[in-house]
């Protein structure tokens, strides 16, 4: 046992002790001290500190601590150390962690040994914080030292702290190349708890693995690539792990298979649309690269034709060591292809592209992608149904269970468009049967067309009915020598496809790859055509947009105009009539006002005269106000006939204005429509105010100033005994020089008080007439230069971004392209594998 190893467990004492010795260790030392005392140069601290740990591990702590404090030696830090585990094991933490903290020595290991118990101490209290201070120093300043690491690896791993607990794993990994590190940092990465970091932060430790052990290599690899999936660190962690791969050496037999299988998804991931072309080109290059550096032979096409095609595409991006490693794997491969399911992933990947786009395919291909069904095209020139697509009975043959689709074509071949209904329906069809009737002949263009389509499907020919069929069948025998030609009754065509076309289904899948590929480039060439289309569709838009705009904003100022004219017109005419019956109202009172007075006669009694004379003005108002509202009535029906003709006016302009514009743009289709219903509000108010009612009485006479003056004289007048003919001639004097003109202005203000209401409100009943055509006009104006301002940011981002649109595109061709370099290369090596069995 090595000296740190007896101060650490507080067994220094036994150095004193021989192994023989059977006393107890106090007496030994004692003896030891007496000794010591007896030199000439005595030193006694070696002795208590021994003294110290015996006291220590008899509970007698009180001395112990005596023993230490007292030791002026090299062991001094070391007692002090041990007061200060005293003072933890009796509970004196404070303490405990005062002796601590006053410790600094060079001592690693000392040193060491005191972050364990400041740890633990601060773990007791609770003190997370401090604890992590502690162990973190203590694995920073001695990582080697026993169990520190492990202690901080459970530690974090309680807290639930990965990041430090990933960075612990991959400094011990690097450190040590010890496995059960390597296994932790695969655990962690399993865990997704490794994705807060970048994946650079793990190159030196993949660069260890490598080194130390492949197998962990690996897993690691594979965990990592897994834990990034869909994170935004994906690329960076492609161009990491490519930087690691282009570094490493891959033995021939080695088997990396499921490195291999990342390499594949991550390529089929980066070239699916999501990323620009540019930035693929820092990607591309090195991922096919590596790809294929850690693929078998026997599985090594897809990523050899993936190099040949980006090099095509790219020149002089891929190193020439691996282009000419690709070629020679694509002349030499004998690697099976799935290319029926690469061929429908393409389309499917196509058509959900499309989708996200607002692009329309042809639906008609979804068909295709499912390989279990088999599509019959089907022309009976007699059948006189509308073309349609019907799925017929599913049955199988042995295992292989597969549903007949009959796509009938039949309607367009009848109205002689046999080229369009094949060009519409030939991509779809595995095998085409041909319905012959005995007294169908061919002409010599359906003949050509037929074996045009046999060059892409099998045609075959089914005669309906047995009278004559030997002549036809002999002629389209010469015709299409491998075709099926069966002779068939009237029996249920699924039972006579289950009974006589099963053959059919072999080859399919070749052909329908074929003619996926086919599709495919047929698809993308429109998309790029497309393109272009919508770039001068959004621009002829943009013009028709603009010129719209300009058209409303024209027929609104139109019709804020004609309101003004219609406005004025109507309330003009109005206040004309109104006024001009109004004056004449006004100006007739007076005199009959005055007229009034002339039933004051001497024998009047001149108590109640005043009052006779107010009955009779209200009178004489009355039967004139009546005469009054019968002219009112006339007029104002006639008035309301003139507004309605200038409002009939206004609706032809709007209708007008309707016809011009729907005529000149036929996507929005505007109906100006006038308020008519003011017309009815107008009636109803005419009637209203011209209905004879009784009149509120009017206090003409009462109200004016004689009237007044005489009532109030009256008593003292009569009481002072004036003759009547006094009082007769005082107010004939006085009526007869009476101004009424006040008291007509009066009356007359009152009577036609409501029809200058009427008056007041007419402008804003026209504003409601015409509040229809502005709100629809202005809506539409409005909505317009919304759209024409996202038209016009669309078509901008078009052309300053044509990489969002084309990049996807050239990625989907480098994809097919790909396909048809595997297929074609699969096919070359069939056939020669042929020509060297026969020969």
């Amino acid at each position: 046992m090595t000296l740190e190893d007896r101060l650490i467990q507080k067994t220094y004492y036994k150095h004193f002790i021989n192994d023989n010795e059977n006393r107890h260790p106090i007496e030994v030392l004692g003896e030891a001290a007496v000794a010591e005392q007896e030199k000439e140069s005595y030193d006694l601290s070696d002795i208590r500190f021994a003294q110290g740990e015996v006291y220590y591990h008899s509970q007698d702590f009180e001395t112990a601590i005596f023993k230490w404090e007292n030791i002026n030696s090299e062991l001094e830090p070391w007692a002090k150390k041990n007061i200060g585990d005293t003072y933890y094991k009796t509970g004196r933490l404070s303490d405990a962690e005062e002796i601590y903290l006053s410790l600094k020595v060079d001592d690693p290991i000392l040193t060491a040994e005191v972050s364990l118990q400041l740890f633990s101490l601060y773990i007791d209290q609770d003190n997370i914080e401090r604890a992590y201070e502690v162990i973190k120093e203590a694995v920073k300043v001695n990582p080697a030292y026993p169990g520190i690491t492990e202690l901080a690896r459970k530690f974090y791993e309680r807290q639930e702290d990965w990041e430090s607990a990933t960075e612990l794993a991959v400094s011990e990994s690097i450190r040590t190349e010890d496995l059960f590190w390597f296994a932790t940092v695969i655990k962690y990465a399993k865990n997704q708890y490794t994705t807060i970091f970048s994946p650079d932060y793990f190159y030196q430790v993949l660069i260890t693995f490598y080194k130390t052990d492949q197998m962990h290599f690996k897993k690691l690899v594979s965990a990592l690539w897994e834990s990034y999936k869909n994170e935004e660190a994906y690329l960076e962690w492609i161009k990491t792990i490519n930087d690691i791969f282009l570094n490493v050496d891959i033995g021939l037999y080695e088997y990396w298979q499921e490195i291999s299988s990342l390499y594949e998804e991550s390529y089929l991931y980066l070239i699916s649309g999501l990323y620009d072309l540019q930035v693929l080109h820092d990607f591309i290059p090195t991922t096919l690269e590596n790809w294929l550096k850690v693929t078998r032979d026997a599985k090594s096409l897809f990523p050899a034709a993936a190099i040949w095609t980006w090099n095509e595409q790219f020149p002089s991006t891929i190193m020439e060591e691996s282009v000419q490693k690709a070629e020679s794997t694509l002349f030499n491969s004998d690697s099976d292809i799935d290319g029926l399911s690469y061929s429908l992933n393409i389309v499917e990947s196509m058509m959900s592209w499309a989708e996200q786009r607002n692009i329309e395919l042809d639906p008609s291909v979804a068909s295709l992608l499912n390989k279990n069904v088999h599509h019959l095209l089907m022309i009976d020139p007699e059948n006189d149904e509308e073309t349609t697509v019907k799925t017929l009975h599913t049955f199988s043959r042995e295992e292989d269970e597969r549903t007949w689709m009959v796509v009938d074509g039949s309607s367009a071949y009848r109205e002689k468009k046999l080229r369009q209904s094949l060009d519409k329906w030939a991509p779809l069809g595995d095998s085409l049967l041909f319905i012959v009737h005995p007294t169908y002949t061919f002409n010599e263009d359906e003949r050509e067309e037929l074996r045009k389509l046999e060059q892409s499907m099998p045609v075959h020919f089914l005669i309906k009915g047995m009278d004559a069929h030997g002549d036809i069948e002999s002629r389209l025998r010469m015709d299409f020598q491998d075709a099926l030609i069966s002779v068939g009754g009237d029996e249920n065509l699924t039972s006579f496809i289950q009974a006589n076309f099963f053959e059919i289904i072999d080859g399919t899948e070749k052909r329908r790859i074929h003619k996926l590929l086919s599709f495919m480039r047929i698809t993308l060439h429109d998309l790029g055509k497309r393109r272009v289309e919508e770039e001068l569709y959004l621009q002829d838009l943009i013009n028709t947009e603009e010129q719209k705009i300009e058209k409303l904003g024209s027929d609104i100022e139109f019709l804020r105009e004609l309101e003004k004219k219609k406005s004025r017109y109507v309330t003009e005419t109005y206040a004309k009539l109104k006024d001009e019956i109004k004056d004449n109202f006004e100006n007739s009172l007076p005199n009959l006002l005055r007229e009034c007075t002339k039933i004051i006669t001497e024998d009047s009694d001149f108590a109640n005269i005043h009052k006779e004379v107010n009955d009779k003005m209200n009178k004489v108002i009355e039967v004139q106000w009546t005469k009054v509202l019968t002219d009112l009535q006339h007029a104002l029906q006639q008035w309301l006939s003139l507004s309605r003709e200038e409002l009939v006016q206004s609706q032809e302009s709007f209708d007008d204005l309707a016809v011009e514009f729907n005529n000149r743009f036929t996507r929005e289709k505007v109906e100006l429509k006038g308020d008519f219903k003011i017309l009815d509000d107008w009636r109803r108010d005419i009637r209203r105010l011209t209905v004879r009612m009784p009149i509120e009485e009017q206090n003409i006479f009462l109200q004016s100033k004689f009237a007044q003056l005489m009532f109030q004289r009256a008593g003292k007048l009569i009481g002072a005994l004036a003759s009547q003919k006094t009082m007769y001639n005082q107010y004939k004097k006085n009526v007869d020089s009476q101004d009424y003109e006040e008291a007509a202005q009066m009356v007359t203000n009152r009577l036609f008080a409501q029809f200058n209401s009427l008056e007041n409100s007419l402008k804003l009943d026209v504003e409601t007439f015409f509040s229809q055509p502005f709100e629809e006009l202005t809506m539409l104006k409005d909505g317009t230069e919304v759209a024409l301002e996202n038209n016009r940011l669309t078509l901008k981002d078009m052309k300053e971004n044509p990489g969002e649109y084309y990049n996807p595109i050239k990625l989907f061709e480098i994809r097919v392209r790909q396909y048809e370099v595997m297929i074609e290369a699969k096919e070359e090596v069939d056939y020669r594998e042929i020509l060297v069995e026969d020969n």
